[in-house]
C-alpha cells in the first residue's frame, strides 16, 4: 500500500501538520467547541506522546488519524493513563477523529463499547461530546436531559 504524506497546513495562524488536523480545527470552530492545537506532551510509560487537540471545558483528548491505525497503540496508553472511567461525564475522554464521510465528522473511543455523539447542551447551549452509554451529561455544565438524546439521535 502506497503511504500517504501529510501536507502541513495553516488555518488561523497555527501551522498544522495535516489537512485532515486544520480541518477537524475548522469543524470544531464551526461547532463553537473551544480547543487547544498540541497543547503540551505527555510520559506514557517510556513513550513521549502528544495528542493532536486537547478540548479543555469538555476533558477532551482528540487524536485524528486518517485512513490508517498506525500509533493507535499511544490514544489507548493514554486512557490507561488517565485511569478514568470512559463512561462517567466528569472523566477524561480520548477519542479518535477519521476523515469526514458524507460531509459529517467521524470520530469514535478508544475504549470498547463507547458510543459517542456531538449534542447542543439546551442548559448551556456549548455543543460537546457524550458517550451514549454513560451519563448523558453535558460534558460542560453536567446538565442531563431529554433532548440530549433527541439530538444526538438526529
Amino acid at each position: 500500500m502506497k503511504r500517504i504524506s501529510a501536507i502541513p497546513t495553516e488555518y488561523r495562524g497555527i501551522v498544522f501538520r495535516s489537512t485532515l488536523e486544520a480541518d477537524w480545527a475548522y469543524n470544531l470552530d464551526a461547532y463553537g467547541i473551544d480547543w487547544c492545537y498540541e497543547a503540551w506532551g505527555v510520559r506514557l510509560g517510556k513513550i513521549n506522546y502528544l495528542c493532536d487537540f486537547y478540548l479543555e471545558p469538555q476533558r477532551v483528548w482528540l487524536e485524528i488519524k486518517g485512513p490508517h491505525n498506525d500509533r493507535m497503540y499511544k490514544p489507548e496508553l493514554l486512557r490507561r493513563e488517565l485511569d478514568a472511567d470512559p463512561f462517567a461525564w466528569r472523566e477524561p475522554l480520548v477519542i479518535v477523529g477519521r476523515m469526514p464521510r458524507k460531509g459529517r465528522l467521524t470520530f469514535h473511543g478508544v475504549g470498547t463499547g463507547q458510543r459517542l455523539a456531538l449534542f447542543d447542551c439546551c442548559s448551556c447551549g456549548k455543543t460537546c461530546f457524550v458517550d451514549l452509554e454513560g451519563a448523558w451529561q453535558c460534558r460542560i455544565c453536567g446538565h442531563w436531559s431529554r433532548e440530549i438524546l433527541a439530538s444526538a439521535e438526529l
